[in-house]
Formats: C-alpha cells, structure tokens, sequence
C-alpha cells in the first residue's frame, strides 16, 4: 500500500514541475517586449504575491489535507499557464503572473509534509532520507527532461512551452486526487482552528533555536543558487554565445547533477555528517559561482552542473533535518514558513540582481552574489551548529 501511494505521489511532482519553459521563459519574455529589468520586477511581485500565500496555503494543507492543496494547487498552475499568454501588461496576463507563483505555494511544504507524514504513519520515517532523495530527483528529473524537449519545442513555437504544462496540470488534479490523506482524519473537525495552527507553528519556529536556524538556512542559501540555475543561466549562456536550442542541453545537465546530488544526499549525511554536508555544499556553490564570475568562456558553463549537484546534495539533509523537529500538524505549515522567508528574499534579491547584470555584465553579478552567499551561509550554519552542540541528544545525524 505505502509503495502504491508514494508511487502516485512520485507520479504528481513529475507532473507539476514539467515545466517545458524551463529553458527559454526569459528569452520568451524577453521577446514579447519585456526588459530584463521589466521581468525582474514582475517577478519580484509575484514572489510578494507568493509570500502573502505561502503560510495560509501551508495552514490550509495541515488542517484540511494534503491532498486538497495538491489538487487546488494543480488547478491554478493550469490557469495560469493560459493566462500568461495574453497581451503582455494586460489583466489577465498580470492575473496569470501572480497565480503563476501561488499556484506553487499549495505544494511547498505539503509535498515533504505528505511524504514524511506518509512513511510516519506506517512507522517508516527512517526512510524518508533516502525517499525525499528520490522525490528530489524525481523533481529535477522532470524539469530535465521539461528542459531538453522545451528547447526543442521552442523551436517551433515557444508558446507551446506554456500550453503543455497548462494541460498537464489538469491530469496532476486528477492524480493528486487518488492520494491517501496521511494525517489524522479529525483535521477539519474544528478541535483546532486555522489561526491556532498558524500561531502554534510560529512559535515553534521561533522559540527552537534548532528549527529557526534549520528555517533560516533553507530560506536563505538556496536563493543563491535557485536564481543562478533557473535565471541567470539564460542569459549568461546566451551572453558568452551560446544558440536559444541550446539552452534545453545545458538545463538538461544542470538536471542531471541535481538528480544525482538529490540520490546521494542520504548516503552522504550517513557517511559524513550533516554539518559537513551543509558546508561542503556551500563551498562548492561558491566556488562555482566564483569560475563562473572568472571566466566567462563557453565551458565553463558545466559549472551550473555542479553547482546545481552541490544544491541537490544539501537540500534532502537540510529537508531531514527539519522534518525530524517538528510535529505533524504544523508540519505543512512551519514548512511554508520557510517558502516564505525564501520568497521573500527572492523577491528582494531577484530584481537587483538583473538590474545589476544590466549594468556590470552577468559575470560579475554572479561573482557578487557568490560572495553574499559565502557571508550569509557562514553565519547561518555556524549559529546552528551552536544551537545542536548545546543539546548534542536532540539530533544523532550531526
């Protein structure tokens, strides 16, 4: 039973996170009329847009089901992947932008809510390590294979590249729909409300030090790296002479590290240690950043291969890590709290860096932000660490 549902549920994240315009959506954009500045902006809204979303949606998945989000949420990504293709600037277009973004917030933290509460239930939460390993790779998987067929496909008509997934959300609904509902079946009864479970779950947050640090680093260190692969890597490849058809290659090998950093992740944190982990990855990122900052020549572009393995690596332990200190029923909703702090600071940071690749060049905009990397993750992880070595019995994996 367990091997049926966690397959459906492997099944749904490779839908919704085919996204054919993976490799091309800033070109796409970029050749409807809009600047780079223009659609840093944009999105810098539409990542407030999801912020303002990101706990209620969390809330709303711990107390009326997983399943329900995922379904609701698969919904509005089909709109608005249609809407999205209306006149540029228009309402329906500007609706389709922000719903873009909110659609995702009814999956951050509901997908490692449910595949935690789904193993916990049948008392086999020591395999989510290696199982969120593989719903990360089943991720990146999708998104590889999204990106080598959306370059191809925007070969022909980069509209395309949007109407696909548009319909793909539709049957996503549908999959979500025959999920088994793994948390207690008294959530919608009223014996907590909505707002309890909002507040108990930011105090959690915010009075364990562990659970803060562990929020903060997962909110923070991985804006860096997400902007870089998911971003800049458009224009910086078609900036140091790469074709638009290429791009859908070179998304396909940053998938690749992804996946295999996502499948290692569990086996490294047994052998190394989960400190050793977070800041090996972190190093790597940097360092990456730091070549490609240094040397803007065709090759170099392997370097968001590793740098997106080194991110794979981290994320599946930090994910462990997390889900190990909180409770199911604020599970959902502490996660999306740290959806939040990243959206945030998305939003914040996004705009500023295309406004600054406009005016100093990709390269040394990627070289910039590989040093608040560097400042941020240093900090962050050094504060955690103390809080763990205060109380050494809490955690076994450091």
């Amino acid at each position: 039973m367990i091997r049926s549902t966690i397959v459906r549920y492997y099944v749904f994240i490779f839908l919704v996170q085919f996204m054919l315009w993976l490799p091309i959506w800033v070109v796409f954009f970029q050749g409807r009329g809009l600047s780079l500045t223009q659609i840093g902006v944009l999105d810098a809204v539409g990542w407030v847009f999801m912020a303002l979303s990101e706990i209620p949606t969390g809330a709303l998945a711990d107390r009326y089901g997983r399943k329900i989000s995922f379904v609701f949420g698969a919904v509005c990504l089909t709109a608005s992947m249609f809407a999205i293709l209306a006149e540029v600037l228009s309402p329906v277009f500007l609706a389709g932008w922000m719903l873009w973004g909110v659609a995702h917030t009814f999956f951050a933290g509901a997908d490692a809510a449910y595949l935690y509460d789904a193993l916990k239930l049948r008392e086999r939460a020591s395999d989510y390590p290696r199982l969120a390993g593989r719903s990360l790779a089943v991720v990146q998987g999708s998104q590889g294979v999204a990106s080598l067929l959306g370059g191809w496909v925007a070969t022909y008509d980069m509209a395309l590249c949007f109407v696909i997934p548009g319909v793909i959300g539709l049957a996503a609904a549908i999959v979500a729909a025959t999920l088994e509902e793994p948390i207690r079946s008294d959530m919608g009864s009223g014996h907590r409300s909505y707002r309890a479970g909002i507040v108990e779950a930011l105090a959690i947050a915010s009075t364990r030090p562990v659970v803060r640090w562990l929020v903060l680093i997962g909110a923070s260190t991985f804006v860096f790296p997400f902007l870089l692969v998911f971003m800049l890597l458009q224009p910086y490849a078609t900036g140091i002479g790469f074709p638009v058809w290429a791009l859908g290659i070179i998304v396909l090998f940053r998938g690749v590290g992804a996946v295999a950093g996502s499948l290692l992740g569990a086996r490294s944190m047994v052998l190394f240690g989960a400190t050793r982990v977070l800041i090996g990855s972190q190093v790597a990122i940097v360092l990456g950043m730091g070549l490609l900052a240094a040397l803007p020549i065709p090759p170099i572009v392997v370097m968001f291969t590793f740098i997106a393995f080194a991110s794979g690596l981290a994320r599946p332990v930090l994910s462990t890590l997390l889900n190990m200190e909180i409770p199911s029923e604020q599970r959902a909703t502490i996660l999306s709290l740290q959806a939040l702090l990243w959206t945030v600071l998305l939003a914040l940071v996004e705009p500023a860096l295309f406004a600054l690749a406009e005016s100093i060049g990709m390269p040394l905009t990627i070289g910039a932000a590989g040093i608040a990397l560097a400042l941020t993750a240093a900090v962050l992880i050094g504060l955690w660490h103390r809080a763990v070595a205060e109380r050494p019995q809490a955690l076994g994996l450091v």
